[in-house]
């Protein structure tokens, strides 16, 4: 079934509202026949529509709205006599209006013959336009028909906001009093006696009327030139206002699915909540009702569907669940908005109210709130500020009493389920045809049994659906019998849900199913975690191996998801559990085995629970808490599972913690500060899973040797330098993962090859040469052929400095179903993308810094051969990748990546002197070249049939030498079934795609659907000859940007074949005059893009048209987004493109709302009418010149700070380019030409004296005599880590913020320190934010410990210990501010706060506009 919200309007009425209606403050709706709706309801027919009318009231006063959103036929309606002005001024208006192309002008241009009365066709071109102007020349009142069609006009136009009239070398006040030329036009109408005295009064009437609006006047200007385009810059500015005076149709429709059905219940609140979000009284509204009714689902689908149909312009959610943490709320509205966060919350809040309050039209939904919050502190305008930005706040809860302490001006019940509509669902999800001679009658017992709560007949539905009648009874039985007893009347759902538990099919699954009851509420859960935590309980053993445990792991959350006990995440490898399902979860186990769980994770607890009532606790979960401190012991003998993960300020475990006996399987104790392992600890015998990720601070870890059941050990980014032999012990290891322990230097050698039954292994670590002595000494580090004796072994993630590592004869019979193993003095690069190389995790990955030649015979035949993934790294010896191909035999290769400079790689594949008689490259997917600087050409010589023939992504960035046709006719015929193709900044490139010696005929990339063309300065077109027919047959999206040469973007021939178009956006191409530029044969022809939805042209100062040719006609029936900024020149109005669709966005101005008292303003932009009458005449003629002359200057002056916004943009790229290779250099990650090759691995110590330019940013600010004050010989140790400082200026302000980089230090935990001054003007600074600095314990240099003695007779012999301040280069990102409980302060402190923030703007100052950008010269001393 759909539903469909219908918004009526009428564009006219005859008579004036009544009172009763003009004053009512809610949308009336006016409901369909109740027996259609129940007759729809019980048929369910799949096409019908339920409709609502619901009219929106009008407002009194004008507000900014999308003229797109409007039902406008026309924006200018032109009244005149065609004998005074058709063939001359009219014309030259006409004209001018539209070739603004967004004013469409109605003009009639056939006239009325004598006798004839207006046409209806002509009164409906008044009722459907906007704004009229009405022409008053000097005979216009000798036409009736011109009279009659000012009296209409101002019938169907009520107020004077939209009529704007021209005196044409008439006076005002002839109109107004019917003097001159007027009264002698009246004259002769009393002579004539053909018209009645109420048409004459009328006539009069609307003639007084148009006089007492302020217009244009001829006498006020040099020309008619001049007139005409002040009247149309005037009229374009005009065009998005919209008297809101009537109400606005808008048509929703929901649809009715499997996954939301639209029952009578939902329907009465779908109609509440609509009414509320139309209703511009409403600023926040809620929904309340029982857990699991439905309340989300919902209010998205209705939201979803009211955001899509033009109600707001963004939608965004957050879920604020039982335990709120505004920090989360904060980044799920903030990654919605496209807002960065950074600094404490009360500055995100500020920063979050900023983007909101800037004015576009917002929803924003806040899910399943518990209690009371403040939404200040999250960010959220209070209900009078949400009116004014058009925003609105919707709630969801289970409460009515949060609804009503939240301020909800309109709070809707979703009520449970009637018990019919309770039926339906049932029947629905179980999937079973019922009748009579069935178990309809038990089904229907169970039914009754749910309660009316869509979540647990959904489980409960999904549980019985495969089971027979014997079962179906005993379910009828248990929920009778069954009496838990639950708070907020989730009984139903519990009995259910368990009923649900119950009838899951293995115990894996129900164990699944509890464990994701142990993270935190709404938490999308990593299946990779829960899948290590049911190993480490003894789960999936029927699995012989790891590997297929994760598969047997992987079906079963599909399983659960099936049966309605899980839901999918947005994130990816993840699940989520409904907040009523996992309420009932965490109950589960007390009713199973009288084994509960204690879960508060998330919930901000700042203390361990209790130290008693654990003693029948079989699972802890405090994860994701900000507990400092555990108890001495903890007494819990059944306890199998301890998550304390995410507990920033443990920094201890007690001695004793794990003294008393218990049956501990899984510990997580990751992002914990623990320095030591207890003794206890050893006790752990039972111990099968044990997480110590990202534990930087832990020393010691040789009490592993005791865990001897230990299975999976995780200690990703682990700080110890050398792994203890005692590890060696660990005989059950099945899975290791070190990754990113790159400190880890040694790792003795016999320790792995004892790990017998080790299966995965991840050591990306440090382990200096593999098989290379110790400390010089006999030891020697682990070797690769330890890993021949791992029999078990599957899967590898390794990272080897050097080829040489590699023994030259080794057999190694491999049965590695995995791999990722980088060989490579650097790690995989991310100097030339932020992004990940490839865009999916293959299972089988080689990176090499090095040829394959030089690779020995056994690993290429174990590992290279079987490679899906391929990536080089600034490989010197690398000169053709079809040698790599042939002597690799990567005959199974899907994904290659090139990257960084290839000293000798001038041609990617050369089949000259190699000449392949297969095809070569022939499963490839994916092809990557990143900053392939000396790259020239990608193909010479011809590639056999079928190479290349399913690469779907190719991508090409920063390969400057790349000249001419990025893709030449040789290569680009192969490449059938590429999908998508992103090139960017490749300066030198002239063309995409060559044809030469192409046939017309021939069809090529016809898969080809995603094209993105960026920041490439050089190139003139996309094709360098004729295309072939149907090419690009498939694009769906194309975006080009930076492509200064750029003259047009097809011709005809092409886009006549651009039939799947959806997305084209064009920005900044300064050369670009036309988007298709047709050829000689086509000119008159018509170019239908059927499927183009959203057309964005931006900052193109040559563009004139979207067609060269003004016959050619275009139409785009399916165009929904139309954005045109800064294209003074381009004429082609929306109107041109003969969209089927009634509301296309254009550039949405809705966000810029006016005044209310707009009324004050005419459309002219002149002053208000009794200002303007109280002067004399002459002197409101010189008033009007002088204005005229300040409105020249500022113009001058917006265009003179737009170009100097564009020209320092451009030059800050440039500069930023200049910077990014500074910072290569300085930190060592390229080297420069004349410096011997370094010998050194990256492995080795990363702050070697030997790579890059050693403290480099330390010594610039030293020597600056500024910032020397304020460093401290504390302050060098930490600022030695400093790898980089940029600076950013503020868009839209004139601020600027600076960013600090930092490697990993042992002072603080930042990566990234920011200071951020917001001006008032460029020297004045406003107010500053910086980032809050996380110390490490003992480590804080802007703070000293003081001890002193008590007051001299005090018997405490204690010293007291204090806290003070010190002098510290980084208070610079603390912000000196005034305390809020000294509402005033004297002179003195005033003066010295005065001099305090003028010293820390010379510091920001001095850091960014001398610093950065002459670094090398305070680096050297020669600046001063």
């Amino acid at each position: 079934m759909t539903l469909s919200f219908l918004f009526c309007s009428s564009r006219s009425r005859s008579k004036p509202l009544s009172n009763a209606s003009a004053s009512a403050s809610h949308p009336l709706p006016v409901r369909p026949d109740p027996q259609l709706l129940e007759d729809s309801e019980s048929t369910q027919p799949k096409d019908n529509l339920v409709r609502f009318h619901f009219l929106k009231q009008p407002k009194p006063w004008i507000t900014y709205t999308s003229s797109s959103k409007t039902a406008w036929k026309h924006d200018v309606f032109l009244s005149f006599r065609g004998e005074d002005t058709r063939h001359g001024f009219v014309s030259h208006l006409y004209d001018e209006l539209e070739s603004t192309g967004r004013i469409k002008t109605f003009k009639d241009d056939q006239g009325l013959q004598a006798g004839m009365s207006i046409s209806p066709s002509l009164l409906r071109a008044i009722e459907e336009s906007k704004l009229a102007i009405v022409v008053l020349s000097p005979n216009y009142a000798s036409s009736p028909w011109c009279l009659d069609e000012l009296t209409h006009i101002f019938q169907f136009m009520e107020g004077r906001d939209r009529i704007l009239p021209i005196f044409y070398h008439v006076d005002p006040a002839d109109v107004r009093h019917q003097r001159g030329s007027f009264a002698t036009a009246f004259t002769n109408y009393v002579k004539k006696s053909r018209q009645s005295e109420e048409k004459l009064y009328q006539w009069r009437a609307a003639l007084k009327q148009v006089a007492d609006i302020s217009g244009w006047n001829t006498k006020n200007f040099g020309s008619e030139s001049e007139l005409v385009k002040r009247i149309a810059k005037d009229v374009s500015s005009k065009t998005t206002l919209e008297v809101q005076q009537r109400p606005v149709e808008i048509d929703i429709t929901i649809p009715s699915t499997r996954e939301f059905r639209i029952f009578e219940s939902t329907r009465q609140a779908m109609d509440e909540l609509i009414k509320a979000l139309i209703d511009d009284e409403v600023t926040i509204a809620g929904v309340y009702g029982m857990g699991g009714v439905g309340k989300t689902t919902m209010v998205r689908n209705v939201a979803l569907q009211a955001g899509k149909n033009g109600l707001f312009d963004h939608v965004i959610v957050a879920v604020v669940s039982q335990d709120p943490n505004f920090r989360r709320i904060q980044q799920q509205l903030a990654e919605q908005l496209d807002l960065r966060l950074e600094g404490t919350e009360s500055e995100t809040a500020d920063r979050l109210k900023e983007r909101i309050m800037e004015g576009k039209r917002i929803l924003i939904i806040l899910d399943d709130i518990w209690e009371t919050i403040d939404l200040s502190l999250i960010g959220i305008p209070n209900p009078d500020e949400l009116k004014r930005c058009n925003s609105k706040v919707l709630i969801t809860t289970r409460r009515l009493d949060v609804c009503r302490s939240m301020k909800s001006q309109a709070s809707f019940l979703l009520s449970i389920l009637s018990k019919e509509d309770s039926w339906k669902l049932f029947v629905d999800w179980s999937r079973i045809s019922f009748d009579e001679s069935t178990n309809i009658y038990r089904a229907r017992a169970i039914v009754r049994e749910c309660g009316g709560l869509p979540v647990a007949l959904k489980a409960i539905a999904r549980a019985l659906e495969d089971k027979d009648m014997a079962e179906w009874n005993i379910a009828v039985q248990q929920l009778r019998a069954s009496q838990i007893v639950c708070l907020d009347d989730q009984g139903p759902a519990f009995k259910c849900i368990k009923l649900g538990y119950d009838y899951l099919r293995s115990d894996d699954a129900k164990s699944f199913f509890l464990l994701c009851s142990l993270f935190p509420e709404d938490y999308d859960i990593p299946i990779k975690d829960l899948f290590k935590y049911a190993i480490g309980n003894g789960l999936l053993r029927e699995a012989a191996t790891i590997q297929e445990a994760r598969a047997t792991a992987n079906s079963v959350i599909k399983y659960l998801k099936a049966s309605s006990l899980l839901l999918d995440s947005p994130k990816e490898g993840c699940v989520k559990m409904h907040d009523v399902v996992r309420d009932s979860a965490k109950s589960i186990p007390r009713y199973e085995d009288d084994h509960g769980f204690c879960v508060k994770a998330g919930c901000g607890l700042k203390e361990f629970p209790g130290t008693t009532g654990h003693g029948d606790h079989s699972a802890i979960s405090l994860m994701m808490n900000d507990i400092d401190r555990l108890p001495e012991e903890l007494v819990c003998p059944k306890l199998q599972i301890l998550l304390l993960q995410n507990n920033a300020h443990i920094y201890e475990i007690p001695e004793t913690f794990f003294q008393s006996p218990n049956a501990l399987r899984v510990l997580d104790i990751s992002f914990t500060r623990i320095s030591s392992l207890p003794r206890s600890f050893g006790i752990l015998t039972n111990l099968q899973a044990l997480f110590l990720d990202y534990c930087i601070e832990l020393v010691d870890i040789s009490i592993f040797g005791n865990l001897k059941k230990l299975e999976i050990l995780s200690m990703i980014e682990f700080p110890l330098k050398e792994l203890p032999k005692e590890m060696g012990n660990l005989t059950n290891l099945r899975m290791l993962d070190l990754s990113g322990s790159y400190n880890i230097g040694i790792f003795p050698y016999n320790v792995l090859s004892r790990l017998c039954k080790l299966e995965e292994l991840y050591m990306q670590c440090n382990s200096g040469d593999w098989g290379s002595k110790i400390h010089g000494g006999e030891e020697t580090n682990v070797g690769p052929d330890e890993l021949i004796g791992l029999p078990h072994l599957k899967t590898v993630k390794l990272g080897i400095s050097d080829a040489e590592c590699l023994p030259k004869n080794l057999f190694w019979d491999s049965n590695l179903a995995t791999f990722d193993i980088c060989i490579s003095r650097e790690p995989p690069s991310r100097d030339y993308s932020s992004e990940p190389i490839f865009s999916h995790d293959h299972s089988r990955t080689l990176t090499l810094n090095t040829t394959i030649n030089s690779l020995p015979d056994w690993f290429i035949n174990t590992v290279t051969e079987k490679a899906v993934k391929l990536q080089y790294l600034k490989c010197r010896g690398l000169k053709n990748i079809l040698v790599e191909y042939n002597r690799g035999r990567l005959h199974g290769l899907k994904n290659l990546a090139v990257i960084g400079p290839h000293e000798n790689l001038e041609v990617l594949m050369e089949t000259i002197t190699l000449v392949p008689n297969k095809p070569v490259l022939e499963n490839l997917e994916e092809l990557h070249l990143l900053g392939v600087s000396c790259l020239k050409e990608l193909c010479i010589g011809e590639l056999p049939v079928g190479s290349l023939c399913n690469l779907k992504l190719f991508k090409v960035e920063y390969c400057h030498d790349l000249v001419k046709t990025l893709l030449p006719s040789n290569l680009w015929q192969r490449l059938h079934n590429m999908e998508k193709l992103i090139c960017e900044d490749n300066n030198q490139m002239e063309y995409v795609f060559g044809s030469e010696g192409m046939e017309s005929e021939e069809i090529s990339l016809i898969n080809l659907r995603e094209m993105i063309l960026w920041n490439l300065e050089n190139l003139i077109g996309i094709c360098n000859c004729p295309a072939p027919n149907a090419v690009f047959h498939s694009l769906k999206s194309l975006a080009v940007y930076g492509c200064k040469k750029l003259k047009h973007l097809f011709t005809y021939d092409i886009a006549h074949c651009l039939l799947h178009l959806e997305d084209l956006s064009v920005t900044q191409c300064s050369s670009l005059d036309r988007v298709i530029e047709p050829s000689k044969e086509t000119v008159n022809k018509k170019m239908v893009f059927p499927e183009l939805k959203n057309l964005a042209l931006s900052y193109l100062p040559q563009l004139t048209r979207f067609c060269s040719s003004e016959s050619a006609t275009i139409e785009c029936p399916s165009l929904e987004h139309l954005h045109v900024q800064d294209c003074p020149h381009f004429t082609t109005s929306v109107s041109d493109f003969h969209s089927g669709n009634q509301f296309i966005q254009v550039n949405d101005l809705r966000h810029l709302r006016m005044s209310k008292d707009l009324n004050n303003i005419n459309l002219a932009g002149q002053h208000t009418m009794d200002i303007l009458e109280s002067l004399p005449h002459n002197v409101r003629k010189r008033v009007e010149f002088v204005r005229e002359i300040e409105s020249q200057r500022d113009e001058l002056e917006a265009k003179f700070f737009k170009e100097r916004a564009e020209l320092e943009a451009k030059y800050q790229k440039l500069y930023q380019t200049l910077y990014s290779k500074r910072y290569l250099i300085v930190n060592g990650v390229v080297e420069t030409e004349g410096v011997a090759t370094e010998t050194r691995t990256y492995y080795e110590n990363k702050t070697a004296k030997e790579r890059g330019v050693p403290d480099f940013w330390l010594n610039a600010l030293k020597n600056n005599a500024v910032l020397a004050e304020e460093i401290t010989e504390c302050d060098e140790g930490a600022l030695k880590y400093l790898r980089d400082i940029k600076c950013f200026k503020i868009h839209n302000s004139k601020g600027f913020k600076i960013e600090f980089d930092f490697d990993t230090n042992p002072f603080f935990k930042n990566s990234v320190l920011t200071k951020t001054y917001h001006m008032i003007d460029e020297d004045e600074p406003n107010n500053t934010a910086g980032t809050e600095i996380e110390w490490y314990p003992a480590k804080c240099l802007t703070q000293k410990i003081v001890k002193k003695k008590h007051k001299k007779g005090s018997k405490n012999s204690k010293l007291l210990t204090k806290t003070k301040s010190c002098k510290s280069f980084f208070n610079f990102f603390s912000p000196h501010q005034v305390s809020k409980d000294d509402e005033v302060i004297d002179e003195a402190a005033a003066e010295e706060l005065k001099n305090q923030k003028k010293q820390d703007y010379d510091v920001g100052s001095t850091i960014c506009y001398k610093i950065i950008p002459h670094a090398v010269s305070w680096y050297t001393g020669e600046a001063f």
